[in-house]
């Protein structure tokens, strides 16, 4: 059976590889800050592996980006430019860490908010957690327009005019303390 391009996964297990990450979008990046909880004991070495492998490309990204925020940007929005050869070719820092790290566009495929949750967190107040910032993945899920423009423009979560548009989205800070603290400004006693 054919492989992912991390050579671990058959397709047919994609969907529970997935999952077994972490739900996708909020473990890999929980573990990059190193306060995800520990691997299932009874987890097949594969997933162990593949979440190794993933965790220590997002750690790379993270590094290259905090290098190059401006491409960072450029990449939450449009992350297929890391296999855009034009792109490529007038970004050499890029070409060169893809070089180095051929498997990172799987990595953050497996965790397609990392990016966002990345801004989110530069966003906040206070000092927020990965896994502070991924309980936002369900709420997301649910608002895909909400995601859209927070992708676009991180920094929306913090302005009144945004918060005032989406209410569910208000609310749901308010109810998460950690969130509420980070992203909801303080109102006039």
């Amino acid at each position: 059976m054919p492989k992912t391009s991390l050579g671990i996964f058959h397709p047919s297990f994609a969907r529970a590889g997935l999952l077994a990450l972490g739900f996708a979008q909020g473990f890999a990046t929980q573990a990059v800050a190193g306060d995800a909880p520990s691997p299932n004991p009874s987890a097949p070495a594969e997933i162990t592996d593949q979440r190794r492998v993933a965790i220590e490309l997002l750690r790379e990204l993270d590094r290259f980006c905090d290098h190059h925020p401006l491409m960072e940007n450029e990449l939450r929005v449009r992350p297929s430019l890391l296999e855009n050869a034009a792109y490529l070719e007038k970004n050499p820092a890029l070409r060169q860490f893809i070089a180095a790290n051929p498997d990172v566009g799987a990595a953050l495929r497996s965790a397609p908010r990392h990016l966002l949750h990345r801004a989110l967190r530069r966003e906040a107040d206070v000092s927020l957690k990965w896994s502070e910032v991924a309980q936002l993945d369900a709420f997301l899920d649910l608002n895909p327009a909400v995601e859209r423009q927070l992708v676009r423009r991180p920094a929306l979560i913090r302005t009144p005019h945004f918060l005032e548009a989406q209410p569910r989205l208000r609310e749901f800070l308010e109810q998460n303390a950690a969130l509420a603290r980070g992203f909801l400004l303080a109102t006039p006693s």
